[in-house]
């Protein structure tokens, strides 16, 4: 196992996210409807020293993964604050990325008046658009059945 990879479990274990249950009456209901009986609970990382050094290992593993990556998008609700600090650690790593998230609602006033078809993106995002054929990472803090769709494709945003 890669080092980056045994101290991110090393890490979970000292903070206490990781948790594992022995007793099957204690599995945690998964999104997906399944029963697991370990958790990691990343909304435990809410403080500078504990996100900024979830954000060293979300970035290890994306530059580690070996697929190119242009831009950082953080899931609704928990990870739109986590792509900016993934894409600084990235940045301190040697790959600069941008970064984006939905707005709750679209955005009608300032940068977004006045907007032409083509820049409708604009209203739904914050943080850089990404380009057409521009790869896209999603930050997520669970892959249970692997389906987040929270971002539409780049197409449909125009």
């Amino acid at each position: 196992m890669e080092d980056y990879k045994q101290e991110f479990i090393n890490f979970l274990l000292k903070t206490g996210a990781l948790q594992v249950f022995e007793d099957s009456s204690k599995d945690r209901s998964l999104k997906s409807k399944r029963l697991s009986s370990w958790f990691v609970n990343i909304g435990d990382f809410n403080d500078g020293k504990s996100s900024g050094a979830l954000a060293n290992f979300y970035a290890d593993t994306i530059i580690n993964s070996g697929v190119d990556v242009d831009n950082l998008y953080g899931i609704p609700d928990k990870m739109v604050g986590f792509a900016s600090p993934v894409a600084i650690a990235m940045a301190r790593k040697g790959k600069n990325v941008a970064w984006c998230f939905s707005r709750k609602d679209e955005k009608t006033h300032g940068e977004a008046t006045n907007l032409a078809p083509v820049d409708r993106a604009k209203k739904l995002l914050v943080g850089r658009i990404p380009k057409e054929n521009q790869s896209i990472c999603q930050i997520d803090d669970v892959f249970t059945a692997g389906d987040a769709n929270k971002l539409m494709p780049f197409g449909q945003l125009c």
